[in-house]
């Protein structure tokens, strides 16, 4: 039936694999909290960071925000959230979230969606507590296995990237 195409999100990792990088985000976050912290990741996916945390560190609150509310969903089935953002997907406004302070906000391979990465980063810094930290990562486009698979994927870029980073 052709008018019943359903077409995945390529931004959902609808296979649940959790990365090596997702580990290393959770050991970071659980090292640097202080007992009983506030952390919020923006950008949530599928809750693969928030679920190793919680793993780690369930004394921590963790609060979970992203543009699509199917990433929402099964985060908060697979973690115990205390509060979710659904955002807007083609601007970056967290006026939603701009009640609460954060001791950590996780900002994961979102910087590059987003148009004006700079803002972004104010933007969350007034989200953080005096002494909070922000644990940003990007991907980076630029290794040699990536080159390579870009050649041979569907998509020639990254669905949604803005920018890319090499250091």
């Amino acid at each position: 039936n052709i008018g019943s195409v359903i077409m995945q999100n390529p931004h959902i990792e609808y296979e649940q694999k959790i990365k090596y990088y997702h580990r290393v985000i959770a050991k970071t976050v659980a090292k640097w909290a202080p007992k009983d912290s506030q952390i919020l990741d923006i950008g949530c996916g599928v809750g693969h960071i928030l679920r190793e945390i919680q793993s780690i560190r369930p004394d921590l609150s963790l609060d979970a925000a992203d543009a699509y509310a199917e990433c929402l969903e099964i985060t908060k089935q697979s973690a115990n959230i205390t509060s979710s953002y659904l955002l807007p997907e083609n601007t970056f406004d967290l006026s939603a979230i701009s009640d609460k302070k954060y001791d950590i906000i996780i900002f994961s391979h979102v910087l590059e969606h987003i148009p004006a990465p700079l803002k972004a980063i104010e933007d969350i810094n007034h989200l953080l507590k005096p002494e909070g930290k922000t644990v940003l990562a990007v991907p980076n486009s630029l290794t040699p296995a990536k080159f390579l698979l870009a050649a041979f994927r569907r998509y020639p870029a990254n669905l949604g990237h803005c920018f890319h980073w090499d250091r």
